[in-house]
């Protein structure tokens, strides 16, 4: 499975890309919503794991770009519990993890979409 993380946080961001990798998929790593742009066009990944806040936005433009242009299964993540409600209701992620989060959740919906 190609995933890409949306992710500021360098160091969070790179766990989560080499985690995914040990577990045998491939996982690129960026960190905002500029480089998701020029990305976009570039690369098909089969899941996009999202920031809800970037330095150059919120998160939700990328969902909002997704939703429109493609079927690919999103995963928002985000250090705020209290929008969760707001956004499943307006943009529906396929997944919401709220920060700090144990990387099993994670895992276990990429091997659901694996099989």
């Amino acid at each position: 499975m190609n995933v890409l993380i949306v992710e500021d946080e360098v160091d969070f961001r790179e766990s989560l890309v080499e985690i995914l990798e040990i577990k045998g998929h491939e996982a690129k790593g960026i960190g905002s919503i500029a480089e998701f742009a020029a990305l976009a066009h570039k690369e098909n990944f089969d899941l996009i794991v999202i920031d809800l806040i970037l330095p150059d936005g919120d998160g939700l433009e990328i969902l909002r770009l997704v939703r429109l242009n493609s079927k690919t299964p999103v995963v928002l993540v985000t250090g705020s519990s209290q929008c969760q409600s707001a956004i499943e209701a307006k943009l529906r992620p396929d997944l919401f993890i709220t920060k700090p989060f144990a990387v099993q959740p994670l895992l276990k919906y990429v091997d659901q979409l694996s099989a």
